[in-house]
Protein backbone atom coordinates (compact mmCIF):
# COMPACT_ATOMS: atom_id res chain seq x y z
CA UNK A 1 0.00 0.00 0.00
CA UNK A 2 2.77 2.44 0.92
CA UNK A 3 4.63 1.63 -2.31
CA UNK A 4 1.53 2.38 -4.33
CA UNK A 5 0.98 5.56 -2.38
CA UNK A 6 4.53 6.72 -3.06
CA UNK A 7 4.17 5.83 -6.75
CA UNK A 8 0.99 7.88 -7.16
CA UNK A 9 2.48 10.74 -5.17
CA UNK A 10 5.58 10.72 -7.39
CA UNK A 11 3.48 10.82 -10.58
CA UNK A 12 1.38 13.67 -9.22
CA UNK A 13 4.44 15.71 -8.29
CA UNK A 14 5.93 14.97 -11.71
CA UNK A 15 2.81 16.31 -13.40
CA UNK A 16 3.01 19.50 -11.36
CA UNK A 17 6.66 19.89 -12.38
CA UNK A 18 5.79 19.36 -16.06
CA UNK A 19 2.96 21.84 -15.76
CA UNK A 20 5.32 24.37 -14.25
CA UNK A 21 7.91 23.75 -16.96
CA UNK A 22 5.70 25.55 -19.46
CA UNK A 23 7.21 28.78 -18.10
CA UNK A 24 3.96 30.20 -16.82
CA UNK A 25 4.12 33.96 -16.90
CA UNK A 26 0.80 35.61 -16.17
CA UNK A 27 -2.85 35.24 -15.40
CA UNK A 28 -5.11 35.79 -18.37
CA UNK A 29 -8.49 37.51 -18.37
CA UNK A 30 -11.11 36.78 -20.98
CA UNK A 31 -10.68 40.15 -22.70
CA UNK A 32 -6.93 39.52 -23.05
CA UNK A 33 -7.61 36.11 -24.58
CA UNK A 34 -10.06 37.57 -27.09
CA UNK A 35 -7.50 40.17 -28.20
CA UNK A 36 -4.90 37.43 -28.72
CA UNK A 37 -7.33 35.38 -30.80
CA UNK A 38 -8.48 38.29 -32.96
CA UNK A 39 -4.88 39.24 -33.70
CA UNK A 40 -3.43 35.78 -34.37
CA UNK A 41 -6.12 33.26 -35.31
CA UNK A 42 -5.41 31.80 -38.80
CA UNK A 43 -9.10 31.38 -39.62
CA UNK A 44 -9.63 35.12 -39.62
CA UNK A 45 -6.59 35.57 -41.85
CA UNK A 46 -8.04 33.08 -44.36
CA UNK A 47 -11.24 35.14 -44.53
CA UNK A 48 -9.20 38.24 -45.39
CA UNK A 49 -7.54 36.47 -48.32
CA UNK A 50 -10.93 35.27 -49.57
CA UNK A 51 -12.16 38.85 -49.49
CA UNK A 52 -9.16 39.94 -51.55
CA UNK A 53 -9.82 37.18 -54.08
CA UNK A 54 -13.47 38.20 -54.40
CA UNK A 55 -12.46 41.83 -54.87
CA UNK A 56 -10.27 40.72 -57.78
CA UNK A 57 -13.24 38.84 -59.20
CA UNK A 58 -15.30 42.01 -59.00
CA UNK A 59 -12.68 43.92 -60.98
CA UNK A 60 -12.81 41.16 -63.57
CA UNK A 61 -16.62 41.30 -63.75
CA UNK A 62 -16.52 45.05 -64.39
CA UNK A 63 -14.38 44.63 -67.49
CA UNK A 64 -16.04 45.17 -70.85
CA UNK A 65 -15.71 42.52 -73.57
CA UNK A 66 -12.30 42.77 -75.17
CA UNK A 67 -11.95 44.46 -78.55
CA UNK A 68 -10.89 42.13 -81.38
CA UNK A 69 -8.68 42.69 -84.40
CA UNK A 70 -9.61 40.59 -87.44
CA UNK A 71 -7.74 39.73 -90.62
CA UNK A 72 -9.57 38.11 -93.49
CA UNK A 73 -7.86 36.88 -96.71
CA UNK A 74 -9.91 35.88 -99.77
CA UNK A 75 -8.90 34.59 -103.19
CA UNK A 76 -5.23 34.24 -102.27
CA UNK A 77 -5.04 30.62 -103.44
CA UNK A 78 -6.98 28.47 -105.85
CA UNK A 79 -6.93 27.37 -109.49
CA UNK A 80 -6.38 29.18 -112.80
CA UNK A 81 -7.05 32.88 -112.39
CA UNK A 82 -7.37 32.57 -108.64
CA UNK A 83 -3.72 31.63 -108.43
CA UNK A 84 -2.71 35.18 -109.28
CA UNK A 85 -2.02 37.50 -106.43
CA UNK A 86 -4.07 40.18 -108.15
CA UNK A 87 -7.25 38.26 -107.14
CA UNK A 88 -6.43 38.67 -103.45
CA UNK A 89 -8.87 40.48 -101.20
CA UNK A 90 -7.66 41.25 -97.68
CA UNK A 91 -9.75 42.81 -94.92
CA UNK A 92 -8.31 44.20 -91.69
CA UNK A 93 -10.97 45.24 -89.18
CA UNK A 94 -11.50 46.07 -85.52
CA UNK A 95 -14.51 44.52 -83.75
CA UNK A 96 -16.23 45.51 -80.55
CA UNK A 97 -19.21 44.06 -78.68
CA UNK A 98 -21.65 46.59 -77.29
CA UNK A 99 -23.41 45.07 -74.29
CA UNK A 100 -27.02 46.20 -74.09
CA UNK A 101 -29.41 45.80 -71.19
CA UNK A 102 -26.98 47.16 -68.58
CA UNK A 103 -25.18 43.82 -68.34
CA UNK A 104 -21.95 45.35 -67.08
CA UNK A 105 -23.66 46.98 -64.11
CA UNK A 106 -25.64 43.81 -63.41
CA UNK A 107 -22.50 41.66 -63.28
CA UNK A 108 -20.89 44.17 -60.94
CA UNK A 109 -23.97 44.12 -58.69
CA UNK A 110 -23.82 40.33 -58.41
CA UNK A 111 -20.18 40.32 -57.38
CA UNK A 112 -20.76 43.28 -55.05
CA UNK A 113 -23.53 41.38 -53.27
CA UNK A 114 -21.28 38.33 -53.03
CA UNK A 115 -18.68 40.50 -51.30
CA UNK A 116 -21.32 41.60 -48.80
CA UNK A 117 -22.27 37.99 -48.21
CA UNK A 118 -18.63 37.16 -47.62
CA UNK A 119 -18.20 40.08 -45.24
CA UNK A 120 -21.22 38.93 -43.29
CA UNK A 121 -19.82 35.39 -43.27
CA UNK A 122 -16.69 36.86 -41.71
CA UNK A 123 -18.93 38.32 -39.00
CA UNK A 124 -20.48 34.89 -38.44
CA UNK A 125 -17.06 33.25 -38.29
CA UNK A 126 -15.79 35.92 -35.92
CA UNK A 127 -18.83 35.57 -33.64
CA UNK A 128 -18.52 31.77 -33.58
CA UNK A 129 -14.80 32.02 -32.96
CA UNK A 130 -15.29 34.37 -30.02
CA UNK A 131 -17.98 32.09 -28.58
CA UNK A 132 -15.68 29.07 -28.95
CA UNK A 133 -12.86 31.05 -27.36
CA UNK A 134 -15.03 31.92 -24.38
CA UNK A 135 -16.11 28.29 -24.01
CA UNK A 136 -12.51 27.09 -24.02
CA UNK A 137 -11.59 29.79 -21.53
CA UNK A 138 -14.47 28.57 -19.35
CA UNK A 139 -13.17 24.99 -19.58
CA UNK A 140 -9.78 26.11 -18.30
CA UNK A 141 -11.37 28.00 -15.40
CA UNK A 142 -13.58 25.02 -14.57
CA UNK A 143 -10.70 22.56 -14.65
CA UNK A 144 -8.78 24.88 -12.35
CA UNK A 145 -11.69 24.80 -9.90
CA UNK A 146 -11.98 21.01 -10.21
CA UNK A 147 -8.31 20.75 -9.36
CA UNK A 148 -8.81 23.00 -6.35
CA UNK A 149 -11.67 20.81 -5.13
CA UNK A 150 -9.61 17.65 -5.60
CA UNK A 151 -6.62 19.15 -3.77
CA UNK A 152 -8.83 20.39 -0.93
CA UNK A 153 -10.38 16.93 -0.62
CA UNK A 154 -6.90 15.38 -0.53
CA UNK A 155 -5.77 17.85 2.12
CA UNK A 156 -8.90 17.20 4.18
CA UNK A 157 -8.31 13.48 3.93
CA UNK A 158 -4.76 13.99 5.21
CA UNK A 159 -6.07 15.95 8.20
CA UNK A 160 -8.65 13.27 8.86
CA UNK A 161 -5.94 10.62 8.70
CA UNK A 162 -3.92 12.54 11.27
CA UNK A 163 -6.94 12.72 13.57
CA UNK A 164 -7.57 8.99 13.20
CA UNK A 165 -3.92 8.21 13.97
CA UNK A 166 -4.23 10.19 17.20
CA UNK A 167 -7.29 8.15 18.18
CA UNK A 168 -5.51 4.92 17.29
CA UNK A 169 -2.53 5.89 19.44
CA UNK A 170 -4.90 6.70 22.28
CA UNK A 171 -6.51 3.30 21.83
CA UNK A 172 -9.91 4.79 21.10
CA UNK A 173 -10.36 3.30 17.61
CA UNK A 174 -9.19 0.40 15.47
CA UNK A 175 -6.06 0.61 13.34
CA UNK A 176 -8.02 -0.74 10.37
CA UNK A 177 -9.62 2.70 9.92
CA UNK A 178 -6.21 4.03 8.88
CA UNK A 179 -6.06 1.50 6.03
CA UNK A 180 -9.45 2.61 4.82
CA UNK A 181 -8.32 6.25 4.80
CA UNK A 182 -5.14 5.36 2.92
CA UNK A 183 -7.27 3.84 0.17
CA UNK A 184 -9.43 6.96 0.05
CA UNK A 185 -6.33 9.13 -0.06
CA UNK A 186 -4.93 7.20 -3.02
CA UNK A 187 -8.26 7.68 -4.83
CA UNK A 188 -8.09 11.43 -4.26
CA UNK A 189 -4.48 11.54 -5.43
CA UNK A 190 -5.52 9.74 -8.60
CA UNK A 191 -8.30 12.30 -9.07
CA UNK A 192 -5.78 15.13 -8.67
CA UNK A 193 -3.61 13.49 -11.31
CA UNK A 194 -6.57 13.04 -13.68
CA UNK A 195 -7.80 16.63 -13.32
CA UNK A 196 -4.24 17.92 -13.78
CA UNK A 197 -4.13 16.13 -17.14
CA UNK A 198 -7.50 17.65 -18.09
CA UNK A 199 -6.33 21.12 -17.12
CA UNK A 200 -3.19 20.88 -19.24
CA UNK A 201 -5.25 19.72 -22.21
CA UNK A 202 -7.69 22.60 -21.73
CA UNK A 203 -4.83 25.11 -21.57
CA UNK A 204 -3.37 23.84 -24.85
CA UNK A 205 -6.83 23.69 -26.45
CA UNK A 206 -7.25 27.36 -25.56
CA UNK A 207 -3.81 28.63 -26.53
CA UNK A 208 -3.86 27.13 -30.03
CA UNK A 209 -6.63 29.59 -30.87
CA UNK A 210 -3.99 32.32 -30.95
CA UNK A 211 -1.50 30.04 -32.71
CA UNK A 212 0.48 29.13 -29.59
CA UNK A 213 1.17 25.44 -29.06
CA UNK A 214 2.72 25.70 -25.60
CA UNK A 215 0.64 27.89 -23.27
CA UNK A 216 2.76 30.34 -21.30
CA UNK A 217 0.01 31.78 -19.09
CA UNK A 218 -0.32 30.78 -15.47
CA UNK A 219 -4.06 30.48 -15.05
CA UNK A 220 -7.38 31.74 -16.37
CA UNK A 221 -8.60 34.58 -14.21
CA UNK A 222 -12.39 34.27 -13.90
CA UNK A 223 -15.08 34.27 -11.24
CA UNK A 224 -17.20 31.45 -12.59
CA UNK A 225 -19.56 31.57 -9.61
CA UNK A 226 -20.55 35.15 -10.41
CA UNK A 227 -24.23 35.34 -11.33
CA UNK A 228 -25.39 38.41 -13.23
CA UNK A 229 -28.89 39.70 -13.70
CA UNK A 230 -30.18 38.58 -17.09
CA UNK A 231 -32.06 40.89 -19.47
CA UNK A 232 -35.71 40.14 -20.10
CA UNK A 233 -36.38 37.50 -22.73
CA UNK A 234 -38.26 39.95 -24.95
CA UNK A 235 -35.20 42.20 -25.02
CA UNK A 236 -32.97 39.32 -26.06
CA UNK A 237 -35.42 38.01 -28.66
CA UNK A 238 -35.41 41.39 -30.41
CA UNK A 239 -31.66 41.02 -30.94
CA UNK A 240 -32.23 37.98 -33.14
CA UNK A 241 -32.92 40.30 -36.07
CA UNK A 242 -29.33 41.53 -35.78
CA UNK A 243 -27.83 38.05 -35.67
CA UNK A 244 -25.28 37.59 -38.48
CA UNK A 245 -27.08 34.50 -39.78
CA UNK A 246 -30.27 36.52 -40.21
CA UNK A 247 -28.28 39.27 -41.88
CA UNK A 248 -26.73 36.56 -44.04
CA UNK A 249 -30.17 35.62 -45.34
CA UNK A 250 -30.90 39.28 -46.06
CA UNK A 251 -27.63 39.52 -47.98
CA UNK A 252 -28.57 36.32 -49.82
CA UNK A 253 -31.90 37.91 -50.78
CA UNK A 254 -30.05 40.94 -52.16
CA UNK A 255 -27.73 38.62 -54.08
CA UNK A 256 -30.68 36.69 -55.49
CA UNK A 257 -32.32 39.91 -56.70
CA UNK A 258 -29.05 40.94 -58.35
CA UNK A 259 -28.97 37.59 -60.14
CA UNK A 260 -32.53 38.19 -61.37
CA UNK A 261 -31.49 41.55 -62.81
CA UNK A 262 -28.48 39.94 -64.46
CA UNK A 263 -30.69 37.26 -66.03
CA UNK A 264 -33.18 39.89 -67.21
CA UNK A 265 -30.37 41.91 -68.80
CA UNK A 266 -29.76 39.04 -71.20
CA UNK A 267 -33.15 39.67 -72.84
CA UNK A 268 -31.55 42.47 -74.83
CA UNK A 269 -29.09 41.01 -77.32
CA UNK A 270 -25.56 42.33 -77.62
CA UNK A 271 -24.56 44.21 -80.74
CA UNK A 272 -21.33 43.23 -82.49
CA UNK A 273 -19.77 46.00 -84.59
CA UNK A 274 -16.80 45.70 -86.91
CA UNK A 275 -15.10 48.34 -89.06
CA UNK A 276 -11.96 48.20 -91.17
CA UNK A 277 -10.26 48.38 -94.53
CA UNK A 278 -10.44 45.93 -97.47
CA UNK A 279 -7.67 45.65 -100.03
CA UNK A 280 -8.85 44.67 -103.54
CA UNK A 281 -6.00 42.98 -105.39
CA UNK A 282 -7.71 43.12 -108.81
CA UNK A 283 -7.83 46.93 -108.94
CA UNK A 284 -5.25 47.65 -106.28
CA UNK A 285 -7.85 49.72 -104.40
CA UNK A 286 -8.74 50.07 -100.74
CA UNK A 287 -12.32 50.13 -99.47
CA UNK A 288 -13.89 50.79 -96.09
CA UNK A 289 -16.00 47.96 -94.68
CA UNK A 290 -18.48 47.99 -91.81
CA UNK A 291 -20.51 45.12 -90.38
CA UNK A 292 -23.04 44.82 -87.60
CA UNK A 293 -24.59 41.63 -86.20
CA UNK A 294 -27.12 40.81 -83.51
CA UNK A 295 -28.33 37.37 -82.38
CA UNK A 296 -32.01 36.52 -82.77
CA UNK A 297 -34.28 34.93 -80.18
CA UNK A 298 -32.56 36.47 -77.14
CA UNK A 299 -35.81 36.73 -75.19
CA UNK A 300 -36.73 33.05 -75.53
CA UNK A 301 -33.19 31.97 -74.67
CA UNK A 302 -32.99 34.27 -71.64
CA UNK A 303 -36.42 33.39 -70.22
CA UNK A 304 -35.45 30.03 -68.60
CA UNK A 305 -32.60 31.74 -66.77
CA UNK A 306 -34.95 34.50 -65.63
CA UNK A 307 -37.50 31.97 -64.38
CA UNK A 308 -34.78 30.09 -62.49
CA UNK A 309 -33.39 33.25 -60.88
CA UNK A 310 -36.85 34.45 -59.85
CA UNK A 311 -37.72 31.08 -58.30
CA UNK A 312 -34.43 30.98 -56.39
CA UNK A 313 -35.03 34.51 -55.13
CA UNK A 314 -38.22 33.32 -53.40
CA UNK A 315 -36.35 30.72 -51.32
CA UNK A 316 -34.19 33.02 -49.21
CA UNK A 317 -37.05 34.94 -47.55
CA UNK A 318 -38.54 31.62 -46.46
CA UNK A 319 -35.15 30.45 -45.18
CA UNK A 320 -34.81 33.68 -43.22
CA UNK A 321 -38.23 33.19 -41.64
CA UNK A 322 -37.40 29.58 -40.77
CA UNK A 323 -34.01 30.57 -39.34
CA UNK A 324 -35.64 33.26 -37.22
CA UNK A 325 -38.14 30.78 -35.76
CA UNK A 326 -35.41 28.25 -34.99
CA UNK A 327 -33.24 30.89 -33.32
CA UNK A 328 -36.20 32.08 -31.27
CA UNK A 329 -37.01 28.56 -30.06
CA UNK A 330 -33.37 27.84 -29.25
CA UNK A 331 -33.02 31.14 -27.41
CA UNK A 332 -36.12 30.42 -25.33
CA UNK A 333 -34.84 26.96 -24.36
CA UNK A 334 -31.42 28.32 -23.40
CA UNK A 335 -32.98 31.19 -21.43
CA UNK A 336 -35.01 28.73 -19.36
CA UNK A 337 -31.89 26.64 -18.71
CA UNK A 338 -30.09 29.74 -17.45
CA UNK A 339 -32.96 30.60 -15.12
CA UNK A 340 -32.92 27.07 -13.69
CA UNK A 341 -29.14 27.07 -13.26
CA UNK A 342 -29.22 30.52 -11.65
CA UNK A 343 -31.88 29.47 -9.14
CA UNK A 344 -29.99 26.27 -8.31
CA UNK A 345 -26.73 28.19 -7.80
CA UNK A 346 -28.46 30.59 -5.40
CA UNK A 347 -29.95 27.74 -3.38
CA UNK A 348 -26.63 25.88 -3.21
CA UNK A 349 -24.68 29.02 -2.29
CA UNK A 350 -27.07 30.49 0.25
CA UNK A 351 -28.58 27.38 1.80
CA UNK A 352 -27.09 23.97 1.01
CA UNK A 353 -23.36 24.67 1.25
CA UNK A 354 -23.53 26.76 4.46
CA UNK A 355 -25.57 24.01 6.13
CA UNK A 356 -23.18 21.34 4.85
CA UNK A 357 -20.22 23.32 6.24
CA UNK A 358 -21.87 23.58 9.64
CA UNK A 359 -22.72 19.90 9.49
CA UNK A 360 -19.12 18.96 8.76
CA UNK A 361 -17.81 21.20 11.54
CA UNK A 362 -20.17 19.48 13.97
CA UNK A 363 -19.09 16.01 12.83
CA UNK A 364 -15.42 16.95 13.04
CA UNK A 365 -15.75 18.12 16.64
CA UNK A 366 -18.04 15.21 17.44
CA UNK A 367 -15.55 12.72 16.05
CA UNK A 368 -12.87 14.11 18.36
CA UNK A 369 -15.10 13.52 21.37
CA UNK A 370 -16.28 10.11 20.15
CA UNK A 371 -19.88 11.13 19.39
CA UNK A 372 -19.58 10.18 15.73
CA UNK A 373 -17.84 7.39 13.88
CA UNK A 374 -15.31 7.75 11.07
CA UNK A 375 -17.96 6.63 8.58
CA UNK A 376 -20.29 9.41 9.68
CA UNK A 377 -17.44 11.92 9.44
CA UNK A 378 -16.48 10.92 5.91
CA UNK A 379 -20.13 10.97 4.87
CA UNK A 380 -20.39 14.57 6.11
CA UNK A 381 -17.25 15.41 4.15
CA UNK A 382 -18.76 13.84 1.03
CA UNK A 383 -22.01 15.78 1.45
CA UNK A 384 -20.12 19.06 1.37
CA UNK A 385 -17.93 17.90 -1.50
CA UNK A 386 -20.96 16.80 -3.55
CA UNK A 387 -22.63 20.18 -2.95
CA UNK A 388 -19.55 22.03 -4.17
CA UNK A 389 -19.25 19.77 -7.22
CA UNK A 390 -22.91 20.36 -8.05
CA UNK A 391 -22.36 24.10 -7.64
CA UNK A 392 -19.52 23.90 -10.14
CA UNK A 393 -21.64 21.86 -12.56
CA UNK A 394 -24.45 24.43 -12.35
CA UNK A 395 -21.95 27.23 -12.95
CA UNK A 396 -20.78 25.44 -16.10
CA UNK A 397 -24.38 25.12 -17.33
CA UNK A 398 -25.09 28.76 -16.50
CA UNK A 399 -22.05 30.22 -18.26
CA UNK A 400 -22.17 27.81 -21.22
CA UNK A 401 -25.72 28.87 -21.96
CA UNK A 402 -24.84 32.55 -21.55
CA UNK A 403 -22.12 32.05 -24.15
CA UNK A 404 -24.69 30.47 -26.48
CA UNK A 405 -26.96 33.48 -26.00
CA UNK A 406 -24.00 35.66 -26.96
CA UNK A 407 -23.61 33.53 -30.07
CA UNK A 408 -27.32 33.83 -30.94
CA UNK A 409 -27.78 37.53 -30.23
CA UNK A 410 -24.33 39.11 -30.01
CA UNK A 411 -25.43 40.51 -26.63
CA UNK A 412 -21.98 40.07 -25.05
CA UNK A 413 -23.43 38.94 -21.73
CA UNK A 414 -20.30 36.99 -20.78
CA UNK A 415 -17.89 39.27 -18.95
CA UNK A 416 -15.69 37.97 -16.16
Amino acid sequence: MKDKLLFVLFNTILLWIVAGASVAQENLRLDQVIIKVLENNPKLMVADYRAQALAARMRQAQQKPADRINLSLENFAGTDEALAIRSLEATLSLSRTLELGNKLQSRGDVVSQRIRVLENQKDIDRLNLLADTTLRFLHVAVDQERLNLAEEALELMQLTENAVKERVQAGRTSETEIYRLEIEKVNYMLEVEHVTHDLESSRVYLSILWNERQPVFDKAEADIFKIDEMPEFTELSEMIDLHPEIIQHIRAEDLARAKVRLAESKVKPDLDLSAGLRYLGGTNDVAVVFTASMPLGSYSRAQPGIDEARSMSLIDPLNRQLQHLELYATLHEIYEEIKHASETINVLTEEVIPIAEKLLADYESGYQTGRYSLLELTQAQQILRNARIRLLDMAVIYHSNKIEIDRLTGAQLTQW
